[in-house]
């Protein structure tokens, strides 16, 4: 429950200033605290982790897509915003969760739909990216187990000339709008 609240409260506060989420998660924090729901550090490290990164790079929006135990595959989601002045070189990305994990675009040719593994992905400076259904996407193959909705999956986004960035996307049926 904390978690899923944390989400929606993140999510609500995409648009204020770093200042202005600072103030909002402490009167957050300490509203759940009164309420006697209790949130140990670990919790309060994953809500940072969702959205913040480094001076350089932001992931906003992100997320895993719950399928069924079976599935051995499956995709995560998000918005990586490239806060620098120089572009960025994405190559790849690696998480526990899965045995590979790749990025891949979605198309559709006469009619069919198509996916290409796509091996670097460049981040313009001072712009982003989106990862989403039906267009770029990281592929997480051969699942080491199957994923619970709303727990949180480490991912590491390997970069050029840049350190590694890892977050906790939480499992979801769907995006959050």
């Amino acid at each position: 429950m904390i978690q899923a609240a944390a989400t929606v409260f993140w999510a609500q506060t995409y648009f204020f200033t770093r200042e202005r989420k600072s103030t909002l998660l402490l009167t957050f924090l300490l509203t759940l605290m009164n309420l006697g729901l209790g949130l140990s550090l670990s919790a309060v490290s994953s809500l940072s982790q969702a959205t913040e990164s480094n001076a350089d790079l932001r992931i906003n929006n992100g997320w895993v897509r719950l399928l069924p135990p079976v599935s051995k595959t499956t995709a995560a989601y998000f918005e990586l915003h490239n806060l620098s002045d120089n572009k960025v070189k994405l190559l790849g990305a690696s998480t526990p969760l899965a045995k590979t994990a790749e990025f891949h675009r979605s198309t559709e040719q006469n009619g069919m739909a198509m996916m290409d593994a796509v091996e670097a992905v460049i981040i313009p400076a001072k712009s982003k990216i989106d990862l989403s259904p039906g267009g770029l996407h990281l592929m997480l193959m051969n699942l080491t187990r199957p994923l619970s909705l709303a727990e949180e999956i480490p991912i590491t986004l390997i970069f050029e000339n840049h350190a590694n960035l890892t977050v906790k996307l939480p499992v979801r049926r769907e995006a959050v709008p």
